[in-house]
């Protein structure tokens, strides 16, 4: 029987998470993440000038690409796997970007991709293309008797919740992330303490939304939700109100940087608003807006200065007629 070729040993990729503040140490940092003579692969690098500087490509399918219905970590299952030593850089540390980082680490050893691996990937990518179908309609908020409502994707975001909570702990070295992402899709292991952490957060989610300190505003003939708060759910309490959402976050932190205000605009599945049209009229008002078909974001690494009212009034203006 003839044999495949030992691959070569792989030595660890370099993980960095571009630092967007407009300061010396961001910059110099973010120099020395582009300096590697190995070669620099984006996933999910939205900032067209670091993605230029990506040597080895971007993967970026949905928002570089306008692909909605592929996520990285589909990706990341075939391309071209990077050389040893090689930096993977992303903007924004999530499932989607830091399971294609450890999907790749794992391919580079020459290990084949298990059906389990797979449901597990399959699940990471519907989460993060919104893959699940029309809007279900409006359903019961979490609450103390029920923390976890039973509308459509919340089981999934459930069993997803402790290895999410991981990759956006901003107090753990990205390599460290990479590492639980990969234990996670191989072996289905949760990050030790993240489930308790996670439990811990919904009821606080859920006190706050009891307290009105989570803001939720239905409007536009009920297809708009605007959810202000600075806590991550706040697109899913806003799916279980209206297929569009516009959140609010107050104290949006990326990494160890500062807080800032960042909106994110979102619709369920894509025929309830020209989300591209939105992104246009509003980068027209703040330079920076950008994103998908089904999600769009404010400015990376700064506040946005645009009213709330603006961007629903903006929203209102270009949904599909039903």
């Amino acid at each position: 029987m003839e044999q495949k070729p030992a691959l070569e040993k792989l030595k660890d990729y370099q993980y960095g998470l571009i630092d967007l503040r407009n300061i010396p140490e961001a910059k110099a940092a973010n120099e020395k993440l582009f300096s590697n003579p190995k070669g620099v692969l984006g996933i999910e690098v939205t900032i067209p000038a670091y993605a230029e500087r990506c040597t080895l490509g971007n993967i970026d399918p949905q928002h570089t690409d306008g692909n909605k219905d592929l996520a990285a970590i589909e990706v990341a299952q075939t391309c071209n796997i990077p050389p040893s030593e090689a930096s993977l850089v992303t903007v924004r540390a999530d499932l989607d970007a830091l399971g294609s980082m450890a999907l790749l680490k794992y391919r580079a050893s020459g290990e084949e991709i298990t059906p389990e691996m797979l449901a597990r990937i399959e699940a990471i990518a519907k989460k993060d293309k919104f893959a699940r179908g029309g809007w279900p309609g409006k359903s019961e908020l979490p609450n103390k008797a029920n923390p976890w409502p039973t509308y459509r994707g919340a089981q999934e975001d459930k069993i997803l919740s402790p290895i999410n909570a991981r990759t956006m702990d901003f107090k753990v070295p990205v390599a460290d992330r990479v590492k639980s992402m990969e234990e996670y899709l191989v072996q289905g292991t949760e990050p030790a303490g993240y489930r308790e952490k996670v439990e811990i957060e919904r009821a606080q989610m859920i006190e706050a939304l009891e307290t009105g300190k989570i803001k939720i505003e239905v409007v536009s003939d009920g297809n708009v939700a605007y959810v202000e708060t600075s806590h991550l759910s706040g697109m899913t309490l806003g799916y279980s109100q209206a297929p569009i959402v516009v959140a609010s976050n107050p104290a949006f932190k990326q990494g160890s940087g500062d807080a800032y205000k960042k909106y994110t605009i979102c619709q369920y599945d894509d025929t309830w608003l020209d989300l591209v049209a939105v992104k246009n009229e509003l980068a027209a008002l703040e330079n920076g807006w950008g994103g998908s078909p089904t999600i769009i974001g404010s400015p990376q690494g700064k506040s946005s200065e645009i009213p709330p009212e603006k961007i629903i009034e903006i929203v209102a203006k270009h949904q599909k007629k039903k």
